[in-house]
């Protein structure tokens, strides 16, 4: 597995890749696949076939995030069995360098979708160990404050209903206007 594993963000600064489905090692892309066979008439799909494509994407995108963490830190084993790489040091390995890189949230819902992308892979593997980090984070999460896109809507009960009907002026010296611009534009429409 060659090249870069950095990608050119819309900043135009590098950052990790994931790495397509089509560049998986050879164990995980046919496990993948596998597992998001379609059911037929007589015959259950693969564990991942209920899934949204939506969903489907993006556990093959945090898993293959997974995957560009290992080859760029020179762990990934392109021969192994799927999911047969999520392990406890190479997990942690990952969850230092998202927490360097990303907000708490992120490291959590990283984590989340690494343990189910392996799941769907390894329907049979254990996986318990990687939930129980999943919960240890869980506690950690800090979501940012999104106070700052707060936009308050002025309670209908607080404004004057009959203030459209006064002049501008008037609107204006009794306080029921907050500026020439709102006033002009209520005296327009109703002399139109």
């Amino acid at each position: 597995m060659t090249g870069t594993n950095f990608s050119n963000g819309k900043s135009g600064l590098k950052r990790p890749r994931s790495l397509p489905v089509s560049e998986w090692p050879d164990g995980d892309r046919r496990a993948w696949e596998e597992a998001c066979r379609p059911g037929s008439r007589l015959k259950p799909g693969g564990a991942a076939s209920h899934l949204a494509p939506v969903s489907r994407d993006d556990f093959a995108r945090r898993y293959g995030a997974f995957l560009g963490f290992l080859q760029r830190t020179d762990r990934l084993e392109p021969h192994r069995d799927a999911a047969t790489q999520v392990t406890l040091p190479d997990v942690e390995a990952y969850i230092a360098d998202l927490k360097a890189r990303v907000r708490s949230v992120t490291v959590y819902n990283c984590i989340h979708q690494l343990r189910r992308a392996a799941q769907l892979l390894a329907p049979t593997a254990d996986f318990s160990w990687l939930a129980e980090i999943e919960k240890d984070l869980a506690l950690e999460m800090e979501p940012r404050s999104k106070f700052d896109r707060l936009v308050l809507i002025p309670n209908p009960n607080d404004q004057n209903p009959w203030a459209h009907w006064r002049s501008p002026m008037d609107m204006m010296r009794q306080g029921w206007s907050t500026s020439l611009f709102h006033a002009a534009q209520q005296w327009s429409t109703r002399s139109s």
